[in-house]
């Protein structure tokens, strides 16, 4: 007797076709191997947020993907929440390319030698821009200033800052870009503020509504609400942890104090940060400690 053997296809999932090398099933099968599950969490959420603007392919081959409709949105993207989260779908699309290749729903993938954006020199914020944005800013994203600017950190450390990670004293981080554990003081104008601050989620900052932050949401609002403003132009969130950093070299601080503050494994860095340091200050801190010294000997 002849045996017949079947290949059984997936049931139909609603909105998604059987198609066997759909965009949707192969995000599936990348989101499913051990090469996703090797990937830190934070790149984890960050693909998955860039996975989303793939939704109008979801449907169609993966090899029907063009490297013009990529660019596009990146476009597109640059335009809402710049550069930085353009080249970030860029490394999403391009990482879920390289699986189909690996796995060889496709032969090369149309985002090889996409050039990223130019994401320039990030500017330390003048105290004239930073006293504007306290004023000007809705009070949840002045917050956001606040904190930055007195704790040196990243906007995604800012965002996930919890009230129970501060002891009164000083803020525990744990920065998710290096995985450094830091104790940062609290300064006594940060002090003051946080002590008025709402206490609506477990996150000390909070969005209009005063819920938590998704980390991504709250970096495309505070770059949408900097560049509403012209007395802002050429800044961005980063920035403030330049100015921390030229404001700590600027009141004398050793590059070892500055990197406890932000955190910097790389004291060659710290240089790079506060190279915009007034140089009349820090020319004037050095003249006196060497009248100080030789007054001692």
């Amino acid at each position: 007797m002849r045996e017949y053997t079947y290949i059984r296809k997936p049931a139909k999932r609603k909105g998604v076709p059987y198609v066997a090398d759909a965009v949707a099933r192969i995000i599936e099968q990348w989101q499913r191997s051990p090469e996703w599950k090797q990937l830190a969490e934070n790149t984890k959420k960050r693909y998955n947020y860039g996975l989303r603007w793939l939704d109008e392919f979801r449907r169609i081959s993966v090899k029907e993907i063009r490297r013009r409709d990529m660019l596009a949105i990146r476009d597109k993207i640059a335009d809402r929440s710049g550069n930085a989260a353009a080249n970030s779908f860029v490394n999403t699309v391009s990482a879920f390319l390289s699986f189909a290749v690996d796995r060889e729903y496709v032969e090369t993938s149309p985002m090889i030698r996409v050039r990223r954006l130019p994401m320039g020199e990030w500017k330390r914020w003048p105290e004239p821009a930073i006293d504007y944005a306290l004023e000007a800013f809705p009070p949840h994203l002045a917050r956001a200033v606040m904190l930055g600017l007195y704790t040196g950190q990243r906007s995604g450390d800012c965002a996930k800052m919890r009230w129970n990670d501060f002891d009164g004293d000083g803020f525990a981080v744990k920065q998710q870009k290096t995985g450094a554990k830091l104790w940062i003081a609290c300064h006594e104008e940060l002090r003051v503020a946080l002590a008025s601050w709402p206490r609506t989620a477990v996150t000390i900052l909070t969005d209009a509504k005063g819920r938590s932050w998704d980390v991504t949401t709250f970096q495309n609002r505070m770059y949408q609400e900097i560049h509403r403003h012209v007395e802002l132009t050429g800044l961005v969130f980063h920035g403030l942890r330049k100015s921390a950093a030229a404001r700590l070299a600027e009141a004398g601080c050793t590059v070892q104090e500055i990197a406890a503050i932000t955190g910097h494994k790389s004291l060659s860095l710290i240089g790079y940060y506060t190279k915009d340091a007034n140089q009349r200050l820090l020319a004037s801190a050095a003249i006196l400690k060497l009248e100080k010294s030789k007054r001692e000997r």
